[in-house]
């Protein structure tokens, strides 16, 4: 039998085990499970935190570039920006020694980034609708020597301010061919969200050194002149007048080898105005393939009904030695 003294003692052990299991449960309940969710939840934000902050490194990155781009090139607003590009072509031209100067500006047009161009989705077409810069194009055109019309395009690409050059021509002039027309495009982006107000007015820039020293030996290889032609022997036996045939009357006088392809600048042999065929185009059918160097200088190579042969400087079209004897 339980003594009355034992059986408070166990049911004060009893109250004692259920006052802490209600206390457990109710700290559970209402601080440790909320805490724990709470850890869980600020360790899943902080991860989220530090993937925006490398998706948004590269960002700041770019505009700290496009930033750059901007206090280097011309004045955001476009009237003033048309002025400093014409004045500054000029200066160029003038600097290379170019006659008959003629520079030139068009409308500034807006532009989207390309890379939007391959988004798409509501927020690409969002995108789309606002430009991204201002695109201000303007070309220059005037007549020189060889080395002075490579010394302009040299200068041209090495302005801040010409983002891009579009293309150029090199068109030779008369018989000698010892002056060329050149005409340049070129392009130069305005950001107004981006320049400061007091950006600095644009200035030439001197070419550099290493530039020079690219364009200087193909000036003094006169590419376009026509070099002296070698006597022929005699024949062994009695040949066809080469004469007679069209195309002894159109002589090889001038080629341009670039990575853009090959250009080949046909004179005629009785004087007047040249053609200029590029790769892929034809004379008398005779369609310009390519072209490469040797150690004598440049071949242009022809194909003519399914025969390739090579046309020397100077060298008619009639000459015809097969390709690569």
């Amino acid at each position: 039998m339980i003594s009355p003294a034992l059986k408070r003692v166990v049911l004060a052990a009893g109250a004692v085990t259920t006052l802490v299991v209600a206390a457990w449960w109710a700290s559970n309940r209402l601080y440790l499970a909320p805490a724990s969710q709470k850890r869980a939840q600020i360790t899943g934000l902080r991860q989220q935190v530090d993937r925006l902050r490398q998706q948004v490194a590269p960002q700041f990155e770019v505009r700290k570039r496009l930033e750059t781009i901007a206090r280097s090139g011309l004045s955001p607003q476009r009237d003033l920006a048309a002025h400093q590009m014409r004045t500054l072509l000029a200066q160029i031209g003038q600097a290379s020694r170019l006659v008959d100067l003629k520079v030139t500006d068009l409308p500034a047009r807006d532009a989207v980034s390309p890379a939007v161009r391959s988004f798409s989705g509501t927020a690409a077409a969002t995108l789309r609708q606002k430009p991204d810069f201002v695109v201000l194009p303007g070309s220059l055109e005037g007549t020189g020597t060889l080395d002075q019309v490579l010394a302009t395009l040299a200068s041209l690409q090495s302005q801040p301010w010409v983002h891009r050059v579009e293309g150029f021509s090199l068109r030779p002039i008369g018989r000698r061919a010892d002056r060329l027309a050149l005409k340049a495009e070129v392009s130069s982006l305005l950001m107004p969200d981006l320049a400061p107000r007091d950006i600095p007015a644009p200035e030439v820039a001197p070419t550099p050194p290493a530039a020079e020293a690219l364009w200087r030996p193909v000036a003094l290889r006169e590419l376009f002149k026509d070099p002296p032609v070698a006597q022929a022997p005699p024949p062994s036996q009695p040949a066809p007048d080469p004469a007679a045939s069209p195309l002894a009357q159109w002589r090889l006088a001038g080629l341009v080898i670039s990575e853009h392809g090959t250009e080949a600048i046909f004179a005629p042999v009785a004087g007047g105005a040249g053609l200029t065929v590029r790769q892929g185009e034809s004379i008398l059918n005779a369609k310009l393939v390519g072209g490469r160097l040797t150690e004598d200088g440049e071949v242009a190579v022809l194909d003519l009904n399914g025969e390739r042969f090579e046309v020397r400087l100077g060298q008619t079209l009639a000459a015809r030695p097969p390709a690569g004897g």
